[in-house]
């Protein structure tokens, strides 16, 4: 017995707390009034939803006879069935007040109201968005499912509409000048969930494939990480710059509303406080934002002192003190103070005070403070202070303070400060301070210290060292001069113009201990399938042991034929020979006066503390490698 009453108590107890921490408006009630007075039906209601009722008798008509049945109705709805929309309500504490709703002819607005209910079940719905689309008057249904919107009085009708994600749209036209309460009634969807549900299946049929062993708990996880990194990064900046700055009534009608409405123009400081509540369901002409703005897309400019946020598109003029970020397309001119974020394709004109970073493609100019990244292909100008990256074929001009990237092929020209780098085939001009690379050259030239291209039809690179791996021109040479030296050289590039490194020594005169070093360029030009000729200009310094401190400049012109086999060539030819040596070397006369031994038409003069002294001669050599 002492448990059954302590079981009874405890419901009851539990039914008190929860009727004490709902709403007074909205406890449920059910009662049958039959030929009795408001104040009589008031005292029963205030008795069922345990609350004090607080008001003027005079004023609501007290002793008037009614009659009407509720069964499960909310306080709201019972007086709304008394008074309709002559009394207002306020709650205070366990007190409802109601007061007389006087009639104002001179009043520019009423009220509609009422709840949001689903079809299948009943059940209200909370987070359902009410706005008309003219006007552009709004309201979200709150924890218990009531909504109150506020429009403005006008002769002809308003239309309001109702949605709620997974639901279908209620289109409601409304008595105009008239305070009214309209339940509205949602049907849900048909379900949608099969394609995001198909994916998900995908991805946990791969992760459990790859790691058979894992629980199923973690297999979630990893399919809930993979379905937020498939979001970009212009997607996730954007979502976390209109969270933090939108209202929570315009996130719910974000995620609401489908339609895109339109507006000439909106004012705003930031997007909670603007002329535009439903702002990412908006399309405006014109918009000034003093701090941060939301707009569904802008059809003509959009001026912003620090953030400018576009869930579609901008056709049209965006200037942003900070940040412009788009969803989708920009057409026009987009300048911004640190940095434009665009989620679909960009053309005409984007300058960034540091960056512009876009998901699709970009057409026209584009100048980054820091760098430019377009996930898709770029056409046209590109400068950034320190690189450029794009992701697909592209043509133009890119000039990139330290570099550029370009991970698919390029037609143009590359400007790097550093190092190009393009693992795709390039049609144009490379040029760094350092490095270039290629992984196919068409038809272009490459002017840096390093060149390297992994093949090439048609190529001209220019720089200290040049390798081409295939279709370039690398031999190793080894040759004697008249000076006797016998040298080894290698020449890499392509046949048009390549790079000599040369070394050499004397082996038989081993009492002078003489030694070269050389760098020059070359060209070589086949006159059939067995012969050919090459002209290369070298530079050489000659010491003897290490390297001397004194100027022993050899400077050589050499034209050679050679008889080309499968693996290698013999050449030979005349070189013309100009020898600039210092006078102050103290070993200069044992070492240079019988320099060379074998030579014909050698000259010789004394300027300024030179020898100078020129000849001609001939090498022999041997060529291995193509």
């Amino acid at each position: 017995m002492n448990k059954l009453c302590t079981i009874a108590l405890f419901i009851l107890f539990s039914s008190f707390l929860s009727l004490a921490q709902t709403a007074i408006l909205e406890r449920n009630i059910s009662l049958e009034i039959s030929q009795e007075s408001i104040s009589t039906a008031l005292k029963k209601i205030s008795q069922q939803g345990d609350f004090t009722f607080s008001y003027n008798p005079s004023i609501i008509e007290a002793n008037k006879i009614i009659s009407f049945s509720a069964n499960n109705k909310t306080v709201r709805e019972v007086l709304f069935m008394i008074f309709q929309s002559k009394v207002s309500f306020k709650e205070k504490g366990k007190y409802l007040i109601l007061q007389k709703n006087e009639d104002d002819e001179n009043s520019k607005y009423f009220f509609v109201s009422g709840y949001v209910l689903d079809y299948q079940t009943g059940k209200k719905l909370t987070q359902a968005s009410v706005y008309e689309p003219l006007t552009f008057a709004s309201a979200v249904s709150n924890k218990y499912g009531y909504y109150q919107i506020k429009l403005p009085i006008k002769t002809s009708t308003l239309t309001i509409k109702a949605i709620k994600q997974n639901y279908q749209r209620q289109d409601l036209v409304v008595e105009v000048n008239k305070n009214q309460n309209i339940n509205i009634i949602l049907t849900p969807e048909p379900s949608n969930t099969i394609e995001v549900a198909d994916i998900r299946k995908q991805d946990s049929l791969e992760i459990k494939k790859e790691n058979p062993m894992l629980a199923d708990s973690i297999v979630i996880q990893m399919v809930e990480v993979r379905s937020k990194e498939r979001q970009s990064l212009a997607e996730k900046l954007k979502a976390s710059f209109s969270t933090f700055f939108t209202s929570a009534n315009q996130k719910i009608h974000q995620i609401n509303i489908k339609d895109i409405l339109s507006k000439k123009w909106q004012v705003g400081l930031v997007p909670y406080l603007s002329t535009n509540q439903l702002m990412g369901n908006t399309e405006v002409n014109f918009s000034l934002n003093f701090i941060s703005g939301y707009n569904s897309g802008i059809k003509k400019a959009e001026l912003g002192g620090g953030v400018n946020i576009v869930r579609n598109s901008v056709n049209g003029v965006q200037v942003g003190g900070l940040l412009n970020l788009v969803g989708k397309q920009m057409k026009g001119v987009q300048l911004s103070g640190l940095g434009n974020i665009v989620g679909g394709d960009v053309d005409f004109l984007q300058v960034g005070g540091l960056f512009n970073l876009n998901k699709g493609a970009m057409n026209g100019v584009q100048l980054g403070g820091l760098f430019n990244l377009n996930a898709m292909a770029h056409i046209g100008f590109q400068a950034a202070g320190l690189f450029n990256f794009n992701n697909r074929p592209s043509e133009g001009v890119q000039i990139g303070g330290l570099f550029n990237y370009q991970s698919d092929d390029y037609k143009g020209v590359q400007i790097g400060g550093l190092f190009n780098y393009m693992p795709h085939e390039l049609n144009g001009v490379q040029i760094s301070g350092l490095f270039n690379f290629a992984k196919k050259v068409r038809s272009g030239v490459q002017i840096g210290l390093f060149n390297y291209a992994d093949s090439a039809v048609s190529l001209v690179p220019i720089g200290l060292f040049s390798y081409i791996r295939r279709g370039g021109y690398h031999p190793v040479e080894i040759s004697i001069n008249e000076m006797e030296f016998v040298n080894i050289a290698l020449k890499t590039g392509v046949k048009k113009i390549y790079t000599i490194l040369t070394v050499g020594m004397q082996p038989h005169q081993l009492s002078k201990r003489l030694w070269h070093f050389g760098y020059g360029i070359g060209s070589y030009w086949s006159l059939s399938r067995r012969l050919a000729i090459n002209l290369d200009l070298t530079v050489h310094q000659i010491n003897q042991d290490s390297f001397s401190r004194f100027l022993n400049l050899l400077n050589r012109a050499s034209l050679s034929m050679e008889i080309k086999g499968k693996y290698w060539g013999l050449a030979l030819g005349p070189a013309w020979n100009l020898l600039l040596t210092d006078l102050q070397n103290g070993n200069y006369q044992p070492i240079f006066d019988d320099f060379p031994s074998l030579s014909i038409r050698s000259n010789e003069v004394v300027e300024s503390g030179l020898r100078i002294r020129s000849w001609i001669g001939g090498q022999v050599a041997v060529r291995m490698g193509k």
